[in-house]
């Protein structure tokens, strides 16, 4: 006998649920009707008893294979970037460390800067304790990020369209191939990008 489908099988449960038929007994009838398969055990784990809360599953990894990118730039042009491994997410520590190499790439590309003001909103690595005790070991300000404002949003975005379509349609197949890509392309860039 050929598996059922999701659908199928949602439209038999509910089918039996709408005739007010338990639980129990819908998985028994489905098991004469269609015979002790691995059918039966599908819907054995989606029938919850009344009252009773579903067990958590977690969802697949559906972003396993993404490495993020982390930007600083101001109005002159890019100061710093960092590609993240695969799997690896911004933290505290991870935010402290590209503060920490932001402000070495400052010096050199900015050094008569006298003041530096971050464009913050309240995600958990900027509010951190160890991010703001770094942004007061730099001496550096944090400017709220305002609650929704149309303008900055498409300031905020603009150097990610492009990047997108340099990268459309190509597949890395290893984390250094994707690096240097990205590397290529923010050099290929004029300043005033």
């Amino acid at each position: 006998m050929n598996d059922l489908s999701r659908p199928q099988l949602r439209l038999i449960i509910f089918y039996e649920w709408r005739c007010g038929t338990p639980a129990a007994e819908t998985v028994t009838k489905t098991g004469k009707v269609f015979g002790e398969t691995n059918d039966t055990d599908r819907i054995r784990a989606v029938c919850i008893p009344r009252g009773e809360e579903p067990p958590v599953q977690s969802k697949a990894n559906l972003h396993e294979n993404k490495c993020l990118l982390s930007c600083f730039w101001d109005a002159k042009g890019m100061l710093y970037y960092e590609l993240l491994p695969q799997g690896r997410t911004v933290n505290a520590t991870t935010y402290s460390n590209q503060l920490a190499s932001l402000a070495l790439a400052l010096r050199e590309k900015r050094p008569r800067r006298s003041a530096v003001h971050l464009l913050h909103d309240n995600a958990l690595p900027h509010v951190a304790k160890a991010t703001q005790a770094k942004l007061q070991e730099l001496n550096w300000d944090t400017v709220p990020h305002p609650p929704y404002s149309p303008g900055i949003a498409l300031f905020i975005y603009h150097p990610f369209r492009p990047l997108k379509l340099f990268l459309k349609k190509k597949r890395f197949a290893k984390y250094e191939y994707l690096k240097m890509a990205v590397f290529d392309f923010f050099n290929s860039q004029s300043a005033a990008f």
